[in-house]
């Protein structure tokens, strides 16, 4: 009964927590729509760590959590969570790189946009600008996420948007 009643409390979370994500769905892409979506299901996902200690437990329900969401009117707004050693933990569109340390991975710039990620989480979330390639064209593009860390985990949560793409 207990855990029923639990099971129940964390599904009322992350309804509440995922309400501002539906809210953008129809939205344009914009710094404050990203930003709104990510703090808010990474306070979800904390939330429901409170009840899995076990790490595995925790990326399993996290992938499960994220995969199939998608927000903006052309479904390109995702959720993608790495370990404070930049590790990819969960990635809703590109799970064959989930597992791999990206840390080190530089940019056309030759900067690590991880390192960069790990770095604003430890310090409590917030936006990153870097280039990135975009899968469809292999070509790099700037680019900016907004970055969180999810409560009760040793992860943080994250979505970007390129910047030929945001509006104002």
């Amino acid at each position: 009964m207990r855990r029923a009643l639990s099971l129940l409390g964390i599904t009322l979370l992350l309804i509440l927590a995922i309400g501002p994500v539906r809210s953008v769905a129809d939205g344009l892409p914009t710094r404050q729509n990203i930003e709104l979506v990510v703090r808010s299901t990474a306070t979800g996902l904390g939330a429901l760590m409170e009840d899995i200690y076990d790490q595995d437990e925790q990326i399993e329900a996290i992938r499960r959590f994220i995969s199939p969401i998608r927000f903006f009117k052309d479904n390109s707004g995702y959720f993608f969570v790495f370990d404070s050693t930049g590790k990819l933990v969960a990635h809703a569109t590109q799970p064959d790189v989930v597992g791999q340390r990206l840390q080190d991975i530089k940019n056309i710039q030759e900067r690590h946009a991880v390192r960069s990620f790990v770095n604003v989480a430890k310090k409590g979330g917030g936006y990153v600008e870097y280039w990135w390639k975009k899968p469809e064209t292999g070509i790099y593009h700037e680019k900016i996420s907004f970055i969180a860390p999810i409560p009760n985990t040793d992860f943080f949560l994250g979505s970007g948007i390129y910047f030929s793409s945001l509006r104002p």
